[in-house]
């Protein structure tokens, strides 16, 4: 079976850093740090190497007004929990 392309609107969120203002913020490490029960992710400007933690890793990706992280992207490609043939692909959820 051939692959379907289809083209989305898509538009990518990056944080620019507060004290250079010229870098952006990128990841650190793959996974969050656990402060308080809330997942924080380290990230380290691009210009000056500032570092900033934040509840979202960046940079975001938005299709159609709403927010896909990572692990959704990775969801979506897995099959749905009937199998094969069950008529369709698990959906994840939005970054919070």
């Amino acid at each position: 079976m051939p692959r379907v392309y289809r083209e989305i609107p898509a538009v990518k969120i990056e944080y620019v850093c507060d004290r250079c203002e010229r870098g952006v913020y990128r990841l650190v490490c793959k996974k969050p740090i656990d402060t308080n029960y809330i997942h924080k992710w380290q990230h380290r400007c691009t210009h000056c190497g500032n570092l900033a933690d934040f509840t979202v890793p960046y940079p975001l990706i938005e299709v159609e007004g709403r927010l896909v992280n990572r692990e959704f992207i990775q969801r979506e490609a897995l099959p749905s929990p009937g199998g094969p043939g069950s008529g369709g692909f698990s959906i994840g959820q939005n970054a919070d």
